[in-house]
């Protein structure tokens, strides 16, 4: 997914552009493609859970995956932190961007983590049932 008027690229599941808040569209037609901007990182992932952020950042490590954390810094700012929210709310979430050959792959592996966390959300709530 991509937006249209920043051209950031996000993961399959996201509708809206988090800066711009704009609705994606899966592909740019082909004359709005900007060849110069192709060095320009895109974001793979956003959270605001310190768990997630971690684990997403040693998976990308360990792929040897350059990336950025724009936000991390802060997260905490004026005591706000993830209350809540799940992240700052006059922040956002941290948002990773890699480069853009990277990012199909980051994607993919990223993705592991949502999975990842929606099957112990599944297995607490199964707990909290019985």
């Amino acid at each position: 997914m991509i937006c249209p008027q920043c051209k950031a690229v996000y993961r399959e599941g996201f509708i809206e552009c988090y800066d711009c808040q704009i609705p994606l569209v899966e592909a740019l037609p082909i004359e709005e493609v900007d060849h110069h901007d192709r060095e320009s990182p895109v974001i793979v992932y956003a959270t605001g859970n310190p768990v997630l952020l971690s684990l997403a950042k040693s998976m990308l490590e360990e792929a040897e995956i350059e990336y950025g954390a724009s936000g991390e810094e802060v997260q905490f700012l004026l005591g706000a932190g993830g209350s809540g929210v799940g992240f700052n709310p006059t922040t956002g979430p941290v948002k990773i961007s890699v480069m853009p050959e990277d990012a199909e792959r980051a994607a993919r592996l990223l993705d592991e983590i949502d999975e990842q966390a929606l099957e112990v959300e599944a297995d607490e709530e199964e707990d909290e049932t019985e």
